[in-house]
């Protein structure tokens, strides 16, 4: 809905909006909705599960109630960002939830927005019996480019995959994200044309905290994280365990993401190889006993 996003250095960044955009309640979309919204879920005492997107703007803190410094309103449809150092990716970074705007009855009553949450996307909430299902319509007032093609959403709540596999095999449910590990072998054989096995832009990964002793920013702890790392055997287990479900990383990032490539530098440590494996953790042992 921004009509444009302008920056000459990837720090500084100037966000028009497109006019005549409104929220579902027919309330209007302004430079204030996001700029209100992204201070609401970089702050630390409203414990936002987003709020770390915001991290690179000016002003975050993860330690103490602070003000996004780097917001500054131009007028109603624009508005700066200034970022604590250049980021080439912010731009595209935007399309994250996290960063939605927020209408202004949701300050007035944040509990009551988010048992009742308004947007501005193509569907409205029509009713959300929680723990059990949520009902969209389309949205009239919505102005994007995405078009409706049905007449609503229910979302369906479950407590086990098994519950969600079956009732997509009854024809009780039409799209479900996700297979039960145990159907992993057959699911595409009894789903037929409805199974869909392609990549998406996330990835699954251990992560390692580098804080902690022997594991640290030095050269013991990159010989130890890279034995670990060519220790893992990952076609194997996206063969065998996925059954060909998941595809080997190359990076942080997936093959669906604009401008993905696999040639990163530094990442030959995915390769598996276990001798190579046992010579960096014996580097990192002759650094350091583990």
């Amino acid at each position: 809905m921004a009509s444009s996003i302008e920056t000459t250095d990837n720090q500084h960044f100037t966000i028009t909006l497109k006019p005549g955009w409104t929220f579902s309640d027919g309330s209007p979309v302004t430079a204030d909705s996001f700029i209100k919204a992204w201070k609401f879920g970089a702050l630390l005492s409203n414990a936002q599960l987003g709020s770390s997107f915001f991290e690179r703007i000016k002003g975050f803190s993860y330690d103490e109630d602070s003000e996004l410094t780097g917001l500054t309103k131009v007028d109603d449809l624009t508005f700066t960002v200034e970022l604590n150092a250049p980021a080439s990716d912010f731009k595209i970074s935007l399309g994250h939830y996290a960063y939605y705007p927020m209408p202004e009855s949701a300050f007035k009553d944040i509990k009551a927005y988010g048992n009742k949450p308004v947007g501005n996307g193509p569907y409205r909430l029509v009713s959300w019996d929680h723990d059990s299902r949520m009902v969209l319509e389309p949205n009239p007032a919505y102005a994007g480019g995405r078009t409706v093609a049905n007449k609503g959403v229910t979302f369906k709540l479950y407590t086990s995959y098994d519950s969600v596999y079956n009732d997509l095999l009854a024809d009780a449910i039409d799209i479900a994200d996700g297979v039960p590990d145990s159907f992993l072998p057959i699911f595409q054989k009894q789903l037929g044309e409805r199974a869909i096995n392609k990549p998406a832009a996330y990835f699954q990964g251990l992560a390692i905290d580098v804080t902690h002793e022997h594991w640290k920013m030095d050269e013991e702890g990159r010989a130890r994280r890279a034995a670990i790392c060519r220790a893992i055997d990952r076609k194997l287990i996206c063969d065998k365990l996925y059954y060909g479900t998941r595809t080997p990383a190359k990076d942080f990032t997936a093959p669906t993401v604009v401008g993905w490539t696999p040639d990163v530098p530094g990442n030959e440590v995915l390769t598996y190889d276990p001798d190579e494996a046992r010579r960096l953790w014996a580097k990192a042992e002759a650094i350091s006993k583990f």
